[in-house]
């Protein structure tokens, strides 16, 4: 796990406005913070909401940083800082964090689902459903091995229920070389029992959406969108930041590993 320090842009006291990724040259991934800010703006650029982030580089350029600003902040016309409830889904749920992922015994969306319908107002039921579920059919579509129940939140303002912005996301898909890595691509959720990004189909994948008591219609318009536009975003975005290695490599392991390969 990769440290998480925090800055307060904003403020030189008091609450913290934004959190540091950091990415250091030694690490065995030393361009994650670069992955994680495109995979961010792929989901984008597919209408997922998502966390504001800007990059920042050390003077020495031995550590770089994602800067991810905290989406559970509200500022007044004085320019004080609100904090907003937020629990992650390993806290709504009660369950460890080191139960974070499914193959450990965490969450899968059947869980969530059940959340959704015994804690959310009826009112708000459908639109954190389908915003998890958008999360949920990305984070496939894309290659994302670490999308585990805390990396999902909800966040609370006064009466209203929200999924929050998307704030940790980062695809297999940009460095994964199958040549040199042993280890099998594997989704932290589970999809309708299925534990590999391979063998996933477009049909599991609504299956899950039902659980989350959305309608086969809401789930399918949802699964066509993503998958249909998920190879362009990530290539796409890996280009802007100037990463063709990395739009390369998206485009490979999409196509060998992804649902989104069987978009029509």
């Amino acid at each position: 796990m990769r440290p998480s320090l925090r800055c307060s842009p904003r403020q030189s006291r008091s609450t913290a406005t934004g959190g540091l990724k950091p990415s250091s040259t030694d690490q065995p991934l030393p361009d994650m913070d670069i992955a994680e800010a495109i995979t961010l703006e792929a989901a984008r650029r597919l209408g997922l909401r998502v966390a504001s982030t800007s990059s920042w580089q050390a003077s020495d350029a031995g550590l770089s940083a994602l800067v991810v600003e905290r989406y559970d902040r509200r500022y007044d016309d004085a320019g004080s800082v609100r904090r907003l409830h937020q629990e992650d889904l390993t806290q709504a749920l009660s369950v460890p964090p080191e139960k974070k992922y499914q193959d450990q015994g965490g969450p899968g969306v059947g869980k969530v689902g059940e959340l959704i319908r015994q804690r959310i107002p009826t009112r708000d039921q459908h639109r954190v459903g389908l915003a998890f579920f958008e999360g949920f059919v990305f984070n496939i579509a894309t290659l994302g091995t670490d999308a585990h129940a805390k990396n999902y939140s909800l966040l609370l303002d006064q009466d209203r229920v929200e999924l929050a912005p998307l704030y940790d996301l980062v695809s297999a898909a940009l460095y994964y070389d199958e040549k040199k890595d042993s280890r099998m691509l594997r989704p932290s959720m589970w999809v309708d029992g299925e534990r590999t990004f391979e063998r996933t189909t477009p049909e599991n994948l609504a299956r899950e959406g039902i659980r989350l008591g959305l309608t086969r219609d809401d789930a399918d318009a949802a699964i066509s969108r993503i998958l249909a536009g998920a190879s362009a975003a990530l290539t796409g975005a890996a280009a802007s930041a100037g990463r063709d290695d990395m739009a390369d490599a998206a485009e490979r392991n999409l196509e060998r590993f992804s649902p989104a390969r069987f978009a029509t």
